[in-house]
């Protein structure tokens, strides 16, 4: 007997797509616009996807609209204020799902498009058809454990399109990201700050935020803040008459013995060598 063994060696992204099977189907179903749907945007913590079946009308996301026909998929990112409107005498009918715990490689939890992706997807791939497909005939045939049949058929569709459409999505998006990260710390320094904060700031995931933070920027948000704290400490030792503990609460630190701990260690010398040293430099001129 003969036999091959396989190594796995996937991408973080081919990782974090393995765990699709932990994604929670919360509801689905089919709807109809009968002029009952919401008149307002709104917003979910969960994922949503649409299979549009049959009518026309718009998507309204944030502040752009987008155009829904017979045969699309609609993606609607968690935490993201959408509304859907049906055209005059065009009434859209669509299977609709709503996803929780779904944490992909770069993206937010509960999110799988970039912002500059359109959220409504003309799917010619027949994979994708395919997919769908089967999904309506176990929604409309509610078999034998049909919900799951739903959700193990949705994670195969959730693959393809990352293949086809989703995994475009490049690193700008994650510049971004970071940028809203390090402008929420460099305004916020002197307070408490907590990685369950950033992330909800950022839309990450806390254990992607970390990843990806020290990823692009070379170190982790938190040596970004002590970072913050200490040049701020320094402009308050060279041009205040602060004592050292109250330079060490007001910007951020816990303890004035702490802080002169990690400002020794960054700079070789403690928060009083640096401002006798400065006056003295200052005097000289």
């Amino acid at each position: 007997m003969s036999y091959e063994i396989i190594q796995s060696d996937l991408s973080s992204l081919e990782k974090s797509i393995d765990k699709l099977n932990s994604l929670v189907l919360l509801y689905f179903g089919i709807t109809k616009d009968e002029g009952d749907w919401p008149s307002k945007l709104h917003s979910h913590n969960y994922l949503e996807i649409f299979f549009v079946l049959g009518g026309t009308g718009q998507l309204k996301l944030d502040d752009r609209t987008y155009e829904m026909t017979e045969n699309t998929i609609v993606i609607v990112n968690a935490n993201t204020d959408h509304l859907e409107m049906s055209n005059p005498g065009e009434p859209l009918e669509y299977a609709f799902f709503a996803i929780d715990n779904l944490l992909v490689e770069g993206f937010a939890y509960n999110q799988i498009l970039s912002s500059r992706q359109s959220p409504v997807l003309v799917c010619d791939d027949e994979k994708v058809k395919a997919l769908k497909s089967e999904i309506l005939i176990a929604l409309r045939e509610k078999g034998f454990a049909y919900p799951s049949k739903v959700k193990n058929k949705l994670i195969l569709l959730i693959m393809e399109l990352f293949e086809n459409f989703i995994a475009s999505a490049d690193s700008l998006d994650k510049n971004r990201a970071l940028d809203i990260i390090k402008s929420y710390i460099d305004e916020n320094y002197a307070s408490k700050i907590t990685l369950d904060e950033l992330s909800q700031k950022s839309y990450i995931s806390r254990w992607h935020l970390t990843r990806l933070f020290k990823e692009i920027s070379g170190c982790s948000p938190f040596q970004y803040l002590t970072d913050k704290r200490l040049e701020e400490s320094k402009a308050l030792l060279r041009n205040t008459d602060k004592s050292i503990a109250e330079i060490a609460f007001a910007v951020g630190f816990d303890s004035q013995s702490y802080f002169s701990q990690i400002f020794k260690r960054r700079y070789k010398i403690t928060p009083l060598q640096y401002r006798n040293l400065k006056k003295e430099y200052y005097e000289e001129k």
